[in-house]
């Protein structure tokens, strides 16, 4: 078994349910967690699946962007699997625990991001986050992120461990999230505090 000695959370539809709540707040006529109703074959394009729902032509990707304010990114619900968050801290010490998040251009991601943690996050980790599109370079040896992402789990790979959430968008997309989460978590060594 791994050692574990840190855990980087990705943000965005990892600890909260950003996607869907931003089809939401365009138009699109879904939930924040009616997850079913995402088309799969869109995989990570946001905009594909914002144009499947709405019938009107793709934009271009900063127009998108634009369109998604400070308030929608601030707002975000939590996910369900928000309790990721206290069990990484029960398992390897608050002050191991980081947010990893990857921005996009717009300004009001970085501060809707920011507005969003400060709203949600435990005191104690008011400061413990790394805003950034380069995950890969938080993996060392004893750390484990756990990202939404299949790219940025395969890279981190690469030299650290990592559990991909399963999400309509992503390669697990059949698996329950929560139960496939407590599984995948289990099956990791957690040392609390320990930096061997």
């Amino acid at each position: 078994m791994q050692q574990i000695h840190r855990i980087a959370i990705d943000l965005d539809d990892t600890i909260n349910s950003l996607t869907l709540h931003i089809l939401n707040r365009l138009g699109c006529g879904i939930g924040p967690f009616e997850y079913e109703k995402f088309p799969k074959q869109m995989g990570y394009d946001i905009i594909g699946a914002w144009s499947h729902f709405t019938g009107r032509d793709k934009v271009p990707v900063p127009m998108f962007w634009e369109w998604v304010g400070r308030k929608v990114w601030a707002e975000a619900p939590l996910s369900n699997q928000f309790w990721i968050l206290d069990h990484a801290a029960n398992l390897v010490g608050e002050e191991n625990v980081l947010i990893a998040t990857s921005p996009t251009k717009s300004a009001d991601c970085h501060f809707g991001k920011y507005q969003w943690m400060e709203r949600h996050l435990p005191d104690w980790m008011q400061r413990q986050y790394s805003v950034t599109p380069r995950k890969e370079w938080l993996a060392t040896p004893g750390v484990l992120l756990i990202d939404d992402c299949d790219m940025n789990v395969n890279s981190f790979r690469e030299k650290a461990s990592a559990i991909l959430v399963p999400r309509p968008w992503n390669t697990l997309h059949q698996e329950h999230t929560s139960s496939w989460l407590a599984e995948q978590l289990g099956q990791f060594e957690y040392v609390f505090g320990s930096t061997k």
